[in-house]
Order: C-alpha cells, then structure tokens, then sequence
C-alpha cells in the first residue's frame, strides 16, 4: 500500500512541476511595446506590430484576445487617446476599427498597476481571433501630437483564451482512468 501511495505521490509532483513550469500570467502568450517620442505622437506615423507568439506551447488553432497597452506618466493628465486600428493578414484579409482610451489613473493610487509613478490603460481590441500567416496590427493616433506629449509607450498584448481549469482537472485529462484510479468519480 506504501509503494501504491508513494507511485502516487510521485506522479501528482512531476505533474504539478510540469504545469507550474508551463504557467503563463494572465494566458499571456505574446507582448510587444513601442516607445513614443517625447514631442508627441504624430498621426503619420504608423506603428506596425506582428503578434505571434514565439514559444512552442503556443497552438496557432486557438483562440486569442488582442489587447492594447498605453502607459503613462503618473504626473502628468492626458486627454483621451484616439486610435485607428488597421488588421491584415497574408491572406488579404483585412479589417479596420477605431478605439478611444481613457488615459486615467486608477482609483486606488499609488497601488494596482501603476507603480513607480507610471500608469497603464488597457482595452481589448477584438476576442475569438485566430493567427494567420503574416498577421500584422497597425495602430495609428487620430489625436494631435501636443494631446500625447509625454505619452511613454504603446503595446499589444496577445492573451489566449482558455477556461482556466484548476491543476487537479488539468490532471484528470492526462491520464486514462480506471475504477480503481484515484480520479475515478461514479
């Protein structure tokens, strides 16, 4: 019975240090940023990004959430940010939106995500997208340079979309289950 339990015991540790090293925060799969002069973020220039996650757990059949990310210094209150968010793919397949992002600081200052006196606005662009070959993000200001002075930085945050099961559940569907596994529910 000793030998059963510690066979057992065995398996759950090497399962759990294998999830634990495949843990992604937030389902985050892919990040990039773009730093934006100083003087003001002119509507001609165009910042293309390419989201692709790099890593070899990431399944280009599944589904993800396009995020874009503005960060901001704390000392300074920034009007409205407009964008023009232009999407294509190798494909031909294309499709344009505008977005507006409060550049606000959180409610519970100086916690939560803005440390160092630097804060950041996050909005979800589009849900459910798969990656196609040559997948590329453009994003454009529609806003006059002198309202983004001093603006930091812009980025995109590419999150897979999974139900987040616990470790345990996780587990189950690795192994085959019997009657008299440990797993086996009537």
């Amino acid at each position: 019975m000793k030998s059963k339990f510690g066979i057992i015991s065995i398996i759950l540790a090497s399962a759990a240090l294998f999830f634990s090293g495949c843990r992604r925060v937030d389902n985050v799969v892919w990040s990039k940023y773009a730093p934006l002069p100083t003087e003001g973020w002119d509507p001609i220039n165009v910042i293309p990004f390419f989201p692709w996650p790099e890593d070899s757990i990431a399944n280009p059949a599944d589904r993800y959430s396009l995020v874009v990310s503005v960060r901001f210094p704390a000392t300074k209150t920034f009007a409205p940010l407009h964008l023009a968010v232009m999407q294509e793919d190798e494909s031909g397949w294309s499709a344009s939106d505008t977005v507006t992002i409060n550049l606000l600081p959180p409610s519970n200052t100086p916690t939560g995500r803005g440390t160092y006196g630097v804060y950041e606005a996050v909005d979800t662009l589009t849900r459910g997208i798969t990656l196609r070959p040559g997948y590329c993000v453009e994003l454009q200001t529609l806003s006059v340079p002198e309202r983004t002075q001093g603006l930091l930085d812009i980025g995109l945050i590419l999150a897979i979309e999974k139900e987040n099961q616990p470790l345990l559940e996780r587990i189950k569907g690795m192994f085959p289950l019997k009657p008299d596994s440990l797993f086996y529910k009537l």
